[in-house]
């Protein structure tokens, strides 16, 4: 719907009136800017209430919130800026203990659901030869595969590396064969629980005493947010 003042600007330019053209462009100007805000501050409400679904691990819904935030947002973008936030949020009060096991698991679901839901509309790099080969797993001893490993598999598989994703419960002596077959340039080791961390620093002293150590591994954990790398 055109406004009767929109109408005015258009027909005092096509009249050639004195300062028209001026005018014309200011007020159209002012227009945009005004559209330009009001869809950022749309986006910002978007994000903060998708945050909040997925902090509370709604799955109801959730294809046509993304479907919306992808009006505004790169599926990339949505997983920077929105879920690996969250889930730094949620790491944050798990750590805390502020959040239960339970609800953290219900979250990293929806997660994953977001995931599977984003990655048929990421876009791939197109070089033709890759820029490395990771192998990713959750150690052996951990059931809990949260979410954070498989948005590191989509960024990473989207930017050019060819990634292994090796699955939960997963042996050193897995993670190294897997490894020494492609070649690999890092492993990457989730955990959750907090002996994971000691099942990680022990899986990188066998990684070194069989000459892995030529080459970066690196690990996280969920409850400390530590990182070990050697």
């Amino acid at each position: 719907m055109i406004s009767d003042e929109e109408v005015k600007y258009c027909n005092d330019l096509l009249a050639g009136k004195d300062g028209a053209l001026s005018a014309f462009i200011e007020y159209f100007s002012k227009k945009k800017r005004g559209r330009l805000n009001r869809k950022k501050r749309l986006t910002s409400h978007r994000m903060k209430c998708s945050k909040l679904s997925l902090k509370k691990g709604r799955k109801a819904g959730l294809q046509e919130v993304l479907d919306t935030l992808r009006e505004t947002m790169k599926p990339i973008e949505i997983i920077n800026n929105i879920m690996l936030d969250t889930m730094k949020e949620i790491g944050v009060l798990f750590g805390a203990g502020k959040m239960l096991l339970p609800f953290v698991l219900q979250s990293a679901e929806t997660m994953k659901a977001a995931v599977s839901i984003l990655e048929p509309h990421m876009e791939k790099k197109g070089d033709t030869e890759t820029r490395g080969k990771v192998v990713l797993a959750t150690v052996k001893g951990d059931v809990h595969d949260i979410g954070k490993k498989n948005l590191v598999d989509i960024i990473l598989s989207n930017n050019g590396y060819e990634v292994h994703n090796l699955g939960i419960k997963i042996s050193v002596e897995e993670m190294i064969a897997k490894a020494l077959e492609i070649d690999a340039d890092a492993i990457g080791m989730s955990g959750l629980l907090v002996k994971s961390t000691n099942i990680m620093r022990d899986n990188i002293d066998e990684m070194k005493r069989q000459g892995l150590d030529k080459k970066k591994s690196c690990s996280a954990v969920r409850h400390s947010r530590k990182k070990i790398c050697q």
